[in-house]
């Protein structure tokens, strides 16, 4: 996960939900300004247990997600 996207708070690493930002309006933007570790927590994963302990990852729901605006015809 890119650091356009996460931030690391006391070894735990906040993510957005991935499919939420695929179809948000904000797509191209870089979203580092957002503060997911105050986020509401969807889903806790821990990733490589082998490796010191393994990492602690929480993904959130972005409180910053907006669906596009459908053009007018």
């Amino acid at each position: 996960m890119s650091e356009k996207y996460s931030n690391m708070v006391n070894g735990v690493l906040y993510h957005p939900k991935g499919s939420m930002c695929k179809v948000c309006e904000h797509v191209n933007r870089d979203c580092s300004h957002l503060w997911f570790a105050e986020m509401r927590v969807i889903e806790v994963n821990k990733i490589d247990p082998f490796l010191d302990g393994g990492m602690l990852t929480k993904t959130v729901e972005c409180t910053d997600f907006a669906t596009p605006q459908k053009e007018q015809p």
